[in-house]
């Protein structure tokens, strides 16, 4: 048994999350000579620690997404074969990544050059933003040090992830061509009346 302080520095949980939990009656706290403590072996720490953790994960899935979108749409990471970018060519970057990623899930680094080498090579973005692109999706699974949980899960969930990211990409296009017509508009309205 350890002192709620103890859980909360061994856990990375702050005190206040541990005493609300307490408090909604999530944890059992236990007092042994006169100290408060919570029984980590015990099953309702265990459920309760692992759905939290399950939280931050699907909120850090849905950041990296996010993330990894608007970094592509604000620079056109896509295959350019019509003036708009339909759903094929705004998702074969991201496809590529994972067909790279699942042919070598343990060779990390090996997937990583490969993947810059050859979304700069079929998008035709340039090395650095190819570069900064892959970096973001590789960091998501804990770049050069991820474990095979982090990996098999990335390629597991593709179908979502494919989805979120076309919700991010579309979104920011959108955004980005209102704030660049309205600033064309601007422009031309400034040199009407100059």
């Amino acid at each position: 048994m350890k002192t709620v302080s103890e859980i909360a520095r061994g856990y990375g949980i702050p005190v206040s999350t541990i005493n609300s939990a307490v408090e909604a009656d999530l944890l059992d706290v236990e007092v042994i000579n006169g100290k408060r403590g919570i029984n980590e072996e015990s099953e309702k720490f265990r459920s309760w620690y692992e759905a939290r953790l399950q939280q931050s994960r699907v909120k850090g899935d849905v950041a990296f997404i996010e993330a990894l979108a608007t970094y592509a749409a604000q620079h056109r990471i896509c295959i350019r074969r019509q003036r708009v970018p339909d759903r094929y060519s705004i998702l074969e970057p991201l496809s590529m990544l994972f067909n790279i990623l699942e042919a070598c899930p343990e060779e990390l680094d090996f997937a990583q050059a490969a993947s810059i080498g050859e979304i700069d090579r079929v998008v035709g973005c340039g090395y650095n933003v190819a570069a900064e692109y892959v970096s973001l999706f590789y960091t998501s699974i804990g770049g050069n040090q991820a474990d095979q949980y982090g990996v098999n899960r990335l390629l597991s969930k593709q179908a979502q992830i494919k989805s979120a990211y076309m919700t991010f990409y579309r979104a920011n296009m959108e955004l980005g061509g209102k704030q660049n017509g309205l600033a064309a508009h601007e422009s031309a309205g400034s040199e009407h009346y100059s």
